[in-house]
This record gives structure tokens, C-alpha cells and sequence, in this order.
């Protein structure tokens, strides 16, 4: 059975903002193998000025270029539409990601399990992020927030350094989450810096 892991990516092309929000499944981080790719798809949301120019109807320059940008970066993403939510446009793209133990592949944007949580950029991509910024003088601005939800049976005992829990900052803690239940992680500034180098950065820790 196909697995999907929705990854959400809100992408700001003037100044090359993107966030992250990754709902995943902690049956799948537990059961992760290293190398794992197939079967494993995510959403990338872009944010556009406009769908459509007001005088062709054709794609807007906008799109276009979150198109370019979207496939240089991601690779094969697959357009899926662009619609209009009150004053903002969106772009939808369908791009694969990647499901490893404790290991990153270099095209894909990895997320780990086995030992706890980690996210890493495989090393092609961290050079096209450089590339890309480098040519639209723009830099990459990153956020990403994780929410898993406990679909196992036991409860899950885990430790956090260094983020934003259930949106409360959180140096060093000791969580548990119970079966049936989620909860939301955010990443500090200092673990994205990693993530964008290309290391794999480990969130949540298993006890």
C-alpha cells in the first residue's frame, strides 16, 4: 500500500521565504529503513503574486517561475494546480521526499526516524538552494514545523532540545505522547541553519 507523507512547503519567491509543515505518522518514522524513497510524496505550496496574466489568461510570471524553481530545486515535481485563497495564490506541486533510518539521500529532502525524529536536504539539493539563491540575490528563509501523530499502540517517550513545543519554547524536556495523540514541533534557527548545510539534524530523541 502506498504510503503518504504530506509535506507542505509555503514558498515566498520575492524574498525566497519557505515553511515547512510536515504531519507524519510515528508508525512510519519506527518502521523507516535507510535508502527508503519510493512510495514516500509530499505537497509543495508556493505563493504567487497571481495564477493567470489579467491580459493573456495564460500562466502568470509569477507561476512561471515558481515552476523553474519548484523542478530545479525539488526534481520532477509535478504541477498539480494553482488556485486563489482570499487575497493570496498558491501554487500546488506533488514532489517525492524521501523516508530513511538514520541516513540522507542526495537528491531528496530526508525525514529520519528509528532512534527519534531528524530532517536533513540530501547534499544536490543543498547546492541547488545555494545556486538558486545566489542567482535571484535572494535568500533561502526557512521554518519548518513537524506534527506527529501517534498511531501505535503504546505511548511514546521522547526528548526535545532546543524547540518550540505545542508553540512553548523549550531548551531541554522530557515529553510523552500518548497513543491517539500529536503533537507539534518546531525547529529553532540554529537547527535549520544545519538542516540547510546539508546535516542531519535530529529534533526528538526516543527514551
Amino acid at each position: 500500500m502506498q504510503k503518504i507523507l504530506i509535506f507542505i512547503i509555503m514558498l515566498i519567491l520575492a524574498g525566497c521565504k519557505v515553511h515547512l509543515n510536515i504531519p507524519v505518522k510515528l508508525s512510519e518514522l519506527q518502521s523507516a529503513k535507510n535508502n527508503q524513497s519510493s512510495g514516500i510524496h509530499s505537497f509543495v505550496i508556493a505563493e504567487v503574486s497571481s495564477c493567470k496574466d489579467r491580459k493573456t489568461d495564460l500562466d502568470s510570471t509569477s507561476l512561471l517561475k515558481a515552476k523553474q524553481q519548484i523542478n530545479y530545486i525539488f526534481g520532477n515535481a509535478e504541477f498539480l494546480v494553482c488556485d486563489r485563497e482570499g487575497f493570496k495564490s498558491h501554487a500546488k506541486f506533488r514532489v517525492a521526499v524521501a523516508l530513511s533510518a538514520d541516513s540522507s539521500l542526495p537528491k531528496y529532502v530526508t525525514v529520519s526516524g528509528k532512534k527519534g525524529f531528524g530532517v536533513t536536504i540530501g547534499s544536490e539539493m543543498v547546492e541547488k538552494i545555494i545556486k538558486n539563491s545566489n542567482s535571484t540575490n535572494s535568500k533561502f528563509d526557512l521554518d519548518i514545523n513537524v506534527k506527529i501523530d501517534n498511531d501505535t499502540n503504546e505511548d511514546w517517550n521522547y526528548v526535545i532540545y532546543s524547540s518550540f513545543v505545542n508553540d512553548k519554547p523549550v531548551i531541554h524536556g522530557e515529553f510523552i505522547l500518548g497513543k491517539g495523540d500529536s503533537v507539534k514541533l518546531s525547529l529553532s534557527d540554529v537547527s535549520v541553519a544545519a538542516i540547510k548545510s546539508g546535516e542531519l539534524t535530529w529534533i526528538a530523541f526516543s527514551k
